[in-house]
């Protein structure tokens, strides 16, 4: 037990110095107007007393098709992670015992099923949308 406590510290550990990172923040002079005008799309000129040019920004189905598989993907493969994570806890916990063992498996080897299929299927999405649009 005490190893496993051991191992499961030194891994959340490593997790957090690989997440954490300095911050950097540059000094910038404020604008609110250009800030608000290319906050909202637009292009702010500062010559002639500083003017805003809105171009309306629009999104065809395709774009918004495609946004939404990548973003389906991003979500399916953390998903994915943290199911082969789990796996490989229980895996590591099982202790020898044969039916924790293939719970584990059975664990890591559906979440690599899910994500191959998830990758098949976000094909799938995208040569539908450039053949078709």
């Amino acid at each position: 037990m005490k190893k496993q406590l051991l191992l499961l510290s030194a891994l959340l550990l490593i997790g957090l110095a690989s997440v954490t990172s300095p911050i950097t923040v540059s000094a910038k002079q404020l604008n609110p107007e250009r800030d608000l005008c290319t906050g909202s799309g637009g292009t702010y000129s500062s010559g002639g007393g500083g003017k805003c040019t809105n171009k309306e920004t629009t999104s065809t189905v395709p774009e918004l098709l495609g946004t939404a598989t990548e973003v389906l993907l991003f979500l399916v493969g953390i998903i994915a992670v943290i199911m082969i994570l789990i796996g490989g806890f229980k895996y590591a916990t099982s202790g020898g015992d044969q039916s924790a063992v293939n719970s584990a498996k059975t664990t890591i080897i559906s979440a690599i099923i899910g994500l191959i299929i998830a990758f098949v299927a976000y094909a799938i999405v995208n040569f539908v949308l450039v053949e078709l649009f």
